[in-house]
């Protein structure tokens, strides 16, 4: 097929759709041209053998279908608890035709980074700097737009860097997540043309913004809301616990679920602890909502009417 024609891509797809089956016992994550290959064993001794075997047959099968490894572009990351990744440092020795495969602490994977002890600092690192460049622009404006179009703005330049991959990396921690609440405010202030000293809840209030822990909670309170209705992918299929009667989900509007047990900070970061945790505290109105929008609608207004509850108690005192 030419280069740039429509079929390329799905073509392409379609040829390295079989990868999986050169290595059966590794797990795989395809899209387009970037590959990702996953192994997990207790023992650090028996895991460099199995994917040492696995990356064999993967390197077979690229001889077999006339395609070559970027080398250069290809490395390995062990993820775990901080104290558990310094252990194991460079115990790991994978190699591809004779060739060291490097070993990296933080990748970035379809526009996230992510870090091998999960903390997302470096991601988050990268929307600071996306956030600070937005309200540089925004502070440049300021007097020559009116305020919808900074509003736009703000929507536009840094509201979109927030919200993308949110469900995943906003596990992070809150001291992590309060460099960006502090940007989200100097953001807004740009907006008003307000004091940099000024009180950042009613610029939240007037404009109907929420606050990074809060859009947080909405994304996976939408996440949720699409798993009880059924709009997910098959794959997450029987991934929470009801505690009606400890059966796995099936059917529409569950009230609350069962929170998983988690030994390790690891396990609160998934979203099969993290989502109940979220969706047990959501308003019973609110998770019966008749659709996505108004289920969004309905549990960003809960988060706004809050701000005023806590403005109408400062004013009061």
């Amino acid at each position: 097929m030419p280069q740039g024609s429509i079929l390329g891509p799905l073509g392409f797809i379609i040829y390295v759709n079989d990868i999986p089956n050169a290595a059966p016992d590794m797990s795989f994550i395809l899209y387009a041209d970037d590959t990702s290959a996953f192994k997990s064993h207790q023992d650090i001794k028996t895991l460099n053998i199995m994917i040492n075997s696995g990356i064999t047959n993967l390197n077979t099968w690229f001889k077999s279908n006339k395609l070559s490894l970027n080398l250069n572009k290809t490395n390995y990351m062990i993820f775990g608890t901080q104290n558990k990744t310094k252990q194991l440092n460079d115990q790991l020795k994978i190699s591809i035709n004779d060739t060291e495969i490097r070993q990296i602490n933080a990748t970035k994977f379809l526009g996230i980074t992510i870090d091998q002890n999960l903390t997302w600092k470096n991601h988050i690192n990268e929307l600071r700097k996306k956030c600070s460049s937005a309200i540089g622009i925004l502070h440049k404006v300021k007097h020559f737009l009116p305020e919808t179009a900074l509003l736009n703005l703000y929507n536009t330049l840094l509201l979109t860097h927030i919200n993308y991959g949110i469900t995943a990396w906003g596990t992070a921690c809150k001291t992590e997540k309060n460099k960006l609440h502090v940007l989200q405010k100097r953001a807004l202030r740009a907006v008003g043309n307000s004091d940099y000293r000024s009180a950042s809840n009613p610029l939240f209030i007037k404009y109907n913004q929420l606050k990074i822990y809060d859009l947080c909670n909405l994304h996976v309170g939408t996440f949720m809301y699409k798993y009880c209705n059924n709009l997910l992918p098959l794959t997450f299929n029987n991934t929470f616990t009801t505690n009606a009667n400890n059966h796995k989900y099936s059917t529409r509007h569950a009230s609350d679920f069962a929170l998983p047990n988690c030994k390790l900070e690891f396990g609160s970061k998934s979203i099969s602890y993290l989502g109940v945790k979220v969706w047990n505290t959501i308003p019973t109105q609110v998770k019966n909502s008749k659709s996505i929008h108004s289920f969004k609608t309905n549990y960003k207004k809960s988060f706004i009417f809050s701000y005023k509850q806590s403005e109408t108690m400062e004013s009061g005192t």
